[in-house]
């Protein structure tokens, strides 16, 4: 039997997307007890998950809507939306943005994701 506790906060950051928005909040507690972060955790739990679980990262959720299956993409927000969306996230957070998903075949995004 190995005698020790692993830190609150894990030393890795993580995302795990999540699909399931009937269970979503089940799954959240689940994630954060293996010290995996949801993606875009529920902001109303952000502080309890943050002293609880040690939730460490969150996504600002400005998606652009482009995936494997939509070779589309929505307008860059504006600094001032993104900066919008940050501040009703915990100010101990890390923060990212997760703005496509699986495009390696959307060459007609390239470009416009580097810019």
């Amino acid at each position: 039997m190995w005698h020790f506790t692993l830190p609150l906060r894990p030393g890795l950051k993580s995302s795990f997307g999540i699909e399931d928005d009937v269970h979503r909040s089940a799954i959240e507690v689940d994630l954060l007890k293996h010290r995996i972060a949801p993606s875009v955790p529920t902001v109303e739990n952000e502080r309890a998950d943050i002293d609880e679980f040690g939730l460490a990262t969150a996504g600002v959720g400005v998606w652009s809507g482009s995936n494997i299956s939509d070779c589309s993409i929505n307008p860059t927000p504006s600094v001032r939306q993104f900066q919008r969306q940050a501040r009703k996230q915990q100010p101990d957070l890390m923060l990212y943005d997760y703005p496509a998903d699986e495009i390696d075949a959307c060459t007609n995004l390239y470009a416009t994701l580097k810019a």
